[in-house]
Formats: C-alpha cells, sequence, structure tokens
C-alpha cells in the first residue's frame, strides 16, 4: 500500500493506492501517453501527491527516463518552459490553469517544445477554449484530459486528444 499525506501537516490523509491498481495505472499511463525506450517524462508534482508517483515512474518501467522538475522552477514559466526543452521532455502533467500561464508565454514568445508529444492536464476542467489556444500554438502535441480519485490510483479516465473536440464540452474520458 501507498499512503499519502497532506502537504500541510504531514498527517495521513487516509487515502492509499494498492499495488495492483497503482500498476495497473501506470501501465496505462504508459500505453496512453506513448511513453516507451528513450522517452522523458517531467516529475512536476510535489512528491506528497498522489500524481507524483506514475510521473515518477512510469518512464523508468520501459527503459526512459524521468526529469524531475524543483517546485521554484515550475514557478517561473520560463525556467519552467526552458526545462521542459533542455531536458527533451516528452510528457508533461499540468493542471489547466497552469496550462494557460504556459501557454501564454508560448504565444506571446512564439516558442515551440520540439519533444514535446503529449501535455496531460487534470485537477480541474477544461475549458474548449484552452484546447483552441493549445492546438493553434502546439498543433503536433497531444492533450490529454485526465481524471481521478487517489483512492482509485489516480487518474481513472483518459481522454486523450489530437485536435480540438467537436463537441461544446471537454470530454473526460
Amino acid at each position: 500500500y501507498i499512503y499519502f499525506t497532506s502537504g500541510s501537516t504531514g498527517e495521513p490523509k487516509g487515502a492509499m493506492c494498492e499495488h495492483a491498481g497503482m500498476i495497473n495505472h501506470l501501465f496505462a499511463k504508459v500505453d496512453d501517453l506513448e511513453i516507451g525506450e528513450g522517452q522523458v517524462v517531467a516529475q512536476t508534482a510535489p512528491q506528497c501527491f498522489d500524481i507524483s508517483l506514475w510521473q515518477l515512474i512510469s518512464a523508468l518501467l520501459v527503459g526512459g527516463r524521468t526529469l524531475i522538475v524543483e517546485q521554484d522552477v515550475i514557478l517561473d514559466v520560463q525556467r519552467f518552459v526552458e526545462a521542459i526543452i533542455e531536458g527533451r521532455v516528452n510528457v508533461v502533467q499540468v493542471v489547466p490553469s497552469y496550462l494557460e500561464v504556459v501557454l501564454s508565454y508560448l504565444e506571446r514568445d512564439r516558442r515551440l517544445l520540439p519533444d514535446l508529444r503529449y501535455v496531460s492536464v487534470t485537477g480541474e476542467a477544461v475549458k474548449k477554449e484552452l484546447t483552441q489556444r493549445w492546438f493553434g500554438c502546439q498543433p503536433w502535441v497531444g492533450l490529454v484530459n485526465a481524471y481521478g480519485l487517489t483512492e482509485t490510483s489516480d487518474d481513472t479516465n483518459h481522454e486523450v486528444m489530437d485536435g480540438v473536440p467537436d463537441s461544446d464540452r471537454v470530454p473526460l474520458g
């Protein structure tokens, strides 16, 4: 079992993931995000959060590597984008509100993310406008709308998108 603690007190939250559920989740990430040998996954979540586990371990299961991005780097969007580029990151996960910050920086400075293949968003609802802006700026980078609960080994749904959804809302999985 893997127990998660709260970010502020360090006391158990009561959430745990069973080994089999976590392994299933890791291989779902590998499959849906096409993580393979030589691929780089950015570990962006604080290590007391459930999503840090797949970010840390998934690439290692299949011969890839993990780039640990420090929180002070994430707080500076320019440094974050540089870390993604210099680290040749192929897969990154952020919350939609932070993706908007990254996207504004990329649009303003006309930056490309040459090695990035997938951005997974989780933790907040994704607006269709964000998908339109994302695919307008980085059309070759897939966007994955992920959702799930810690108690069910993190994300249980992945909507893998290679373009703006036809519907008014962004599908959840």
